[in-house]
């Protein structure tokens, strides 16, 4: 049972570094640590909440200044 938890938990830590940007790879040198992957998608995740953030505001400006428009 245990093998196979940390099966799911690699594989799963190889998925998520597949999904890491090539920029972010290469902040590393050689192989990256399970660690590293954890630390990186924590990174990336932050950095696209704010984007998304950013876009939401931007549409709600945009929104409001079509409605004024009208």
């Amino acid at each position: 049972i245990e093998k196979k938890r940390r099966d799911r938990i690699n594989e799963c830590i190889a998925q998520l570094k597949d999904l890491l940007p090539e920029h972010l790879k290469l902040t590393t040198l050689g192989h990256l640590e399970k660690a590293v992957v954890l630390e990186l998608t924590l990174k990336h995740v932050k950095s696209l909440s704010a984007l998304l953030e950013q876009q939401q505001q931007k549409i709600i400006a945009l929104q409001k200044d079509l409605e004024i428009g009208d």
